[in-house]
């Protein structure tokens, strides 16, 4: 529905429902954001930090190239000067991309990319399968409630 249908009143339709349950964003933001911090303790403890893209577009594949390089481009910029590093890897917002992402990908030196689901698109380094978060998660509630006798809340 983001996506297709009110893609032009999302906000705006996101901000009513918020201000109808007196939800205060503010409140919530350091629990659900991570900070310039947080990145850079993760990528000092050994973990890889990748592109996403800047404001995390739900149709990358609908854009142009340019709008596409802006993406990733900015994004790069912003994290390579919060960890001082560079960055060779990424993930697809949404798994959605086309020819120019990989593209745009490769003049910027990306290494490695991955999807965000087991559907096989082609056979680039920027298409690597991988299982989402809440996927794995899913599966693991699924078994502890199995194994212990439906106890698991």
């Amino acid at each position: 529905m983001r996506d297709n249908i009110i893609v032009d009143t999302y906000d705006i339709f996101m901000e009513k429902i918020m201000s109808r349950y007196n939800f205060d964003v503010d409140s919530c933001k350091s629990k659900i954001w991570i900070t310039k911090d947080n990145i850079k303790d993760l990528h000092n403890n050994g973990n890889i930090i990748g592109l996403h893209s800047h404001t995390h577009p739900t149709n990358m594949d609908n854009l142009s190239k340019d709008e596409q390089y802006y993406e990733y481009s900015k994004n790069k910029e912003i994290l390579e000067n919060i960890i001082n590093d560079k960055i060779v890897a990424m993930s697809h917002p949404c798994g959605k991309y086309n020819n120019y992402t990989l593209e745009v990908l490769n003049e910027l030196g990306i290494e490695v990319g991955f999807l965000s689901n087991f559907i096989q698109k082609g056979n680039t380094k920027y298409e690597y399968l991988r299982e989402d978060h809440i996927n794995i998660f899913n599966k693991v509630k699924e078994n502890l409630k199995y194994e212990n006798n439906n106890f698991y809340k």
